[in-house]
């Protein structure tokens, strides 16, 4: 897992500084929500069956480095 102020550098290097703070917000929301909602899906899915659970774990897993990939590939914005 990354530590804070790894992912706030990243954040700030993706966002010109008259946006900063909106994105630093809109980023805290949408990781907040995103940590409830796999806390019960793995909850979920860990009750039902261990081999779907490690399967879309995996697949969470694959999409999220295709992302980051699409994110580094894009040119960096004029600061």
């Amino acid at each position: 897992m990354c530590k804070d102020s790894t992912v706030k550098a990243l954040v700030a290097d993706l966002v010109p500084p008259s946006r900063r703070a909106t994105a630093y917000g809109v980023f805290a929301a949408v990781q907040g929500v995103a940590a409830l909602a796999g806390g019960a899906l793995a909850g979920a899915l860990y009750s039902q069956s261990m081999p779907l659970l490690v399967t879309v774990l995996g697949a969470c897993q694959v999409l999220a480095a295709g992302l980051l990939a699409a994110t580094f590939a894009r040119p960096s914005p004029a600061t």
